[in-house]
């Protein structure tokens, strides 16, 4: 599937919409993969900024091209993962612009502000709380709504008609049967809690760890990578024999900065020979995704780089970690961010410009 830059909604805001062009004429038959460098995979910038608008072009920059040519697919911008909810799919028709819906007049037949099913379910369920109604007169309605859908199937499929005073009547009396056994429930005797427990990660049996982190903000143009190799073999233990930061252009959202941190930790750890170390991330939402890939179709195009770094790793071995035990591989990815500038550093000893004592490179 080809993506054409000025008819379909590419770029990542919300919701999503077409490239904004600085020229009256738009070329139908311009597809974003036009813009990319074919050998590099990497966008033109001098095409972005003689054809887009420049308010687009951070935004169009944040986008990882796939490096393994995946064909163009869709995804759901209301969740991280690009997967469409049913609770997503609700904020976002509320989101909608709609005529608002006016207060109920309750008189003989005209309980509800409209004869549309969308408008008095809204009421039901949301406006009613909006419009600061008596909570007493509301929380009958899931009950009310539940026992009309089983009279409805008993005249349906049993030939059973019920009157609707009593389907309400029966309704209601449930509702309070339920309100009360919730009431007893919370003043019954309970044995007191068992005082809580933490079961920490279980740590690596490989002796080198590289921890990675990203720092990301909405109002800034940079996203900042670190990673720091911490060595078990080193004294004294735990210290670090590589480290790594990097300030690169902001990426779409903080998860998609904390899965470039492990991608770049990942090449890092090829090219100076440390492919037998292992990984660590206080990201739990990054193991999701490298667990389950297609629950996560927002990362197709990291995921794809991902499966060819991993090839360069005899055993590919990742793990939690709290972040607080992460905090030098933070501490590096924020230092890179605040320099403003894109770089990329790695080296055995961190760079003068560094507070030693901050990052806890003693």
């Amino acid at each position: 599937m080809l993506t054409r830059v000025w008819f379909d909604p590419w770029i990542p805001t919300i919701p999503p919409r077409p490239a904004k062009s600085i020229g009256a004429f738009r070329d139908p038959h311009l597809y974003v993969n036009d813009l990319l460098d074919r050998d590099t995979q990497e966008w033109k910038l001098n095409n972005l900024q003689t054809l887009v608008d420049p308010a687009d072009i951070p935004l169009i920059l944040g986008i990882r091209p796939s490096r393994t040519y995946l064909s163009d697919g869709y995804s759901w911008v209301h969740t991280k993962s690009g997967n469409y909810t049913v609770k997503s799919g609700y904020w976002a028709a509320r989101m909608l612009s709609r005529p608002s819906c006016d207060p109920p007049f309750q008189g003989p037949g005209m309980m509800f502000p409209r004869q549309s099913l969308f408008f008095n379910f809204d009421f039901l369920l949301w406006s009613g709380r909006e419009l600061k109604l008596d909570a007493s007169a509301t929380q009958d309605f899931p009950w009310i709504l539940w026992y009309i859908w089983k009279a409805r199937n008993r005249f349906m499929f049993e030939n059973i008609r019920e009157s609707p005073m009593e389907t309400l009547l029966l309704a209601t009396q449930e509702a309070a049967v339920w309100r009360r056994a919730m009431e007893a429930e919370d003043l019954a005797v309970r044995p007191p809690p068992a005082p809580p427990t933490t079961t920490p990660s279980p740590p690596s049996n490989i002796p080198l760890e590289c921890q990675c982190d990203a720092s990301w903000f909405d109002s800034d143009s940079f996203s900042g990578l670190g990673w720091v190799l911490v060595d078990g073999s080193v004294r004294p233990p735990g210290g670090h024999s590589w480290l790594g930061l990097k300030c690169v252009r902001r990426s779409i959202s903080p998860l998609h900065a904390e899965f470039d941190a492990l991608l770049w930790a990942m090449e890092c750890m090829v090219e100076i020979g440390m492919n037998s170390a292992c990984f660590a991330t206080d990201c739990s939402d990054l193991l999701a995704i490298l667990e389950s890939p297609p629950d996560w179709p927002t990362f197709a195009a990291e995921y794809a780089s991902f499966r060819d770094l991993k090839a360069s790793f005899p055993v590919f071995r990742i793990r939690r970690i709290p972040r607080k035990d992460n905090r030098r591989a933070d501490y590096l990815a924020k230092k890179a961010r605040s320099r403003g500038v894109q770089f990329s550093l790695t080296s055995t000893s961190a760079p003068s410009w560094l507070s030693l004592e901050e990052s806890s490179f003693r």
